[in-house]
């Protein structure tokens, strides 16, 4: 079969730094080596207006930053549909790949119907791709799009079965394909632990999050754990790595309870450090809501760091309660995990090991990638 020629679109990619931008990124960097060439069309949130990562893996930023909501939307479909429109007349694709069924609305429409192409939906989220924690806060229209669309689609993906499960109360279609996110073990690997890190903050026991620092992320949680911690364990340090609108919000709080030296907040970290940040720490926590997929979960535990979660369905799916990390309710059940591992050296070491093995055995990345080949290369045979 010759190079199979796709077209994705995506309403995020890199600058923006999130587990569905990690997935796309991931995922297209791979798949040239399987016989593909991708071009991605995203807004431009940040960066060069065109790059190419890899040999048959370019991306086209276009547009620029709006604040006001409906006029995003709008400019998204516009920039986007001209950028494509330029694209198309240069390149015949096989098949169209969409990320999030709701912003590229037209852009769906588009391609199905006046480019007649295979059009494929990988869902990330509710539909959306807001910061939501359920899809009962969608706008009441949003969900009534999202069936049409749904319906339409020629395949659709979703990372997780409770989005698969939200897929299929809109559209009743049994075809839906869960595949769920990989990891890089080498990129993310136990043997990044970096002494100097434990030195910089002057601390036996660091307690990781990394996180965009939204609302439904509820960081303000960590915080209430810090807080209880620091009472017995005063140079105990608590890394927040994100950016986000909640973080000056954040900071006042902390400086607040007089917790500055306690809890750092570092920014961003660029994916060359990242790894090192996770093999460091002993412990990861993450209070969230909602996760769409929880990439998080399985970086850290990859980097051996167990893991502390809300639990959510999205943690469910990938921690396996008292043997990679806990399920806690609420954060004072965190704080009494964290407790427990801090003082047990042996099961912490018990726990890191087990989180290795199973992030290799079940979510290596080539796995995801493998199934996205298999995925495509069938829906364009049949088509060809």
């Amino acid at each position: 079969m010759s190079k199979i020629k796709i077209l994705a679109i995506s309403p995020t990619f890199y600058p923006v730094m999130g587990g569905a931008e990690r997935t796309i990124y991931e995922l297209y960097k791979r798949l040239p080596k399987y016989g593909y060439h991708i071009d991605l069309v995203t807004p431009n949130l940040g960066g060069r207006e065109y790059e190419k990562i890899c040999d048959g893996f370019e991306v086209y930023r276009v547009g620029r930053k709006l604040k006001y909501r409906l006029l995003k939307f709008i400019f998204y479909q516009l920039w986007n549909y001209l950028k494509i429109k330029e694209l198309i007349k240069k390149k015949k694709y096989d098949l169209v790949h969409i990320h999030y069924g709701f912003p590229s609305l037209f852009l769906f429409y588009f391609a199905k119907l006046r480019l007649k192409k295979l059009v494929i939906i990988t869902e990330h989220h509710f539909g959306t791709g807001m910061d939501i924690s359920s899809q009962k806060e969608n706008p009441f229209f949003i969900n009534f799009i999202l069936k049409k669309v749904y319906k339409n689609a020629d395949k659709i993906v979703t990372l997780s079965k409770e989005q698969k499960n939200f897929v299929k109360s809109l559209c009743k279609r049994k075809d839906i394909q869960v595949i769920s996110f990989g990891i890089d073990t080498v990129f993310f690997n136990p043997s990044k632990y970096d002494k100097l890190i434990k030195k910089t903050y002057n601390s036996d026991v660091i307690i990781l999050t990394v996180s965009r620092l939204v609302k439904r992320k509820n960081t303000e949680e960590v915080i209430k754990v810090a807080e209880k911690i620091v009472k017995e364990y005063k140079k105990i340090k608590f890394l927040i790595i994100g950016t986000g609108k909640e973080k000056k919000n954040l900071e006042e709080i902390v400086k607040k309870k007089k917790l500055t030296e306690n809890i750092i907040f570092l920014g961003f970290i660029s994916d060359n450090r990242l790894p090192s940040y996770y093999a460091t720490a002993d412990i990861f926590i993450l209070p969230s809501k909602y996760e769409g997929f929880g990439m998080v979960y399985l970086e850290s535990m990859a980097s051996g760091t167990p893991v502390i979660s809300y639990d959510i369905s999205a943690a469910r799916e990938i921690i396996e309660n008292s043997k990679n990390g806990y399920l806690v309710s609420n954060y004072l059940e965190m704080y009494s995990k964290l407790m427990k591992l801090i003082k047990n050296k042996k099961l912490l070491k018990k726990m890191s090991l087990e989180a290795v093995n199973i992030v290799r055995r079940k979510y290596n990345l080539s796995i995801m990638v493998e199934k996205y080949d298999k995925l495509f290369s069938k829906l364009v045979k049949n088509e060809r």
